[in-house]
């Protein structure tokens, strides 16, 4: 598979721990937005984007900038545990097989439930990663915005609204992606989303490209692990392709999928090295312009 490859005997810099890729990987895996980013280390949204877009006058990341996303991952996997026992020691849910986890619309709203510093988004991705676990372990996995507390859904509703939003987050779907393909306005998904008194819930309609995204999502990540599984020797870095925009994807792309947005390949590449990673791989991720750049250690890593 072009752009998946394994690298011998490479060590880790100690200043530049990953590559530009590697840090929008994981900036977005853990729901963190260059507005959030550049909130926590007090700089520039614009000096952001330029260090992840990885021209070659653009600034690189350093020591300052991995720290501030490593301090939100140290956060991640605790967050995640503290979901899913806070799930599994409700006997209700042991008994019904069927767990209720939040999910959040809006800053506000996530201030008033959790009354901490973080943003919402964090805590959604660190729902949708309990989510994904409890369902490995057979439980049935319902998110709900708070104005949904108490709401019964019937036929036709396919899912809850917090379901919805987090399930086309989790594919990397953005509303205007959803908009394009069902030929509606983006105000009537927004307020399909936002679940406010007569908004409209998502019918079949709504759900039926979502779920043909997943298949395919689904389809290529067991490729792409597949791929790296067998083609990895012993002790190699899998090196993962990722994807800057639009037109690096449509240049690039290995399974002639060029038409789909390239947030959606990126969301099954960073599923995919979660994965590779959890089997023991340790992954790399690179934009097409890092595959023949060598990093090396900095005298200043500020």
């Amino acid at each position: 598979m072009e752009g998946i490859t394994g690298m011998e005997g490479q060590s880790p810099a100690t200043h530049i721990n990953y590559t530009r890729a590697d840090f929008r990987a994981l900036r977005e895996r853990l729901g963190v937005s260059l507005k959030n980013l550049a909130t926590a280390l007090g700089c520039d949204k614009k000096y952001l984007a330029r260090m992840e877009r990885g021209r070659d006058d653009d600034p690189m990341p350093f020591e300052k900038q991995f720290s501030a996303l490593e301090n939100i991952e140290a956060r991640f996997e605790p967050g995640v545990e503290r979901i899913m026992a806070d799930a599994l020691g409700d006997p209700e849910v042991l008994a019904s097989g069927r767990a209720v986890l939040p999910y959040y619309n809006d800053q506000d709203e996530y201030r008033l439930v959790r009354r901490d510093e973080d943003f919402y988004t964090w805590e959604n991705a660190r729902l949708r990663e309990a989510a994904r676990r409890l369902r490995g372990r057979g439980l049935a996995v319902e998110h709900r915005f708070a104005c949904e507390d108490g709401v019964r859904y019937g036929r036709p509703v396919r899912c809850t609204r917090a379901d919805y939003r987090a399930w086309r987050e989790g594919l990397g779907v953005s509303l205007d992606d959803l908009t394009e393909i069902l030929g509606c306005s983006r105000r009537f998904l927004c307020h399909i989303e936002r679940g406010n008194p007569g908004d409209p819930v998502p019918y079949e309609k709504q759900v039926a490209p979502l779920r043909e995204i997943e298949a395919r999502f689904r389809d290529v990540v067991d490729q792409i692990v597949g791929e790296v599984s067998s083609g990895l020797g012993a002790g190699a870095v899998a090196v993962l392709p990722y994807y800057r925009d639009q037109d690096d994807y449509a240049l690039h792309c290995p399974r002639g999928g060029a038409g789909e947005p390239y947030a959606w390949e990126n969301a099954r590449l960073r599923e995919a090295g979660k994965r590779l990673a959890a089997a023991g791989v340790e992954v790399e991720y690179r934009f097409f312009v890092e595959r023949d750049v060598e990093y090396t250690d900095p005298s200043d890593g500020d």
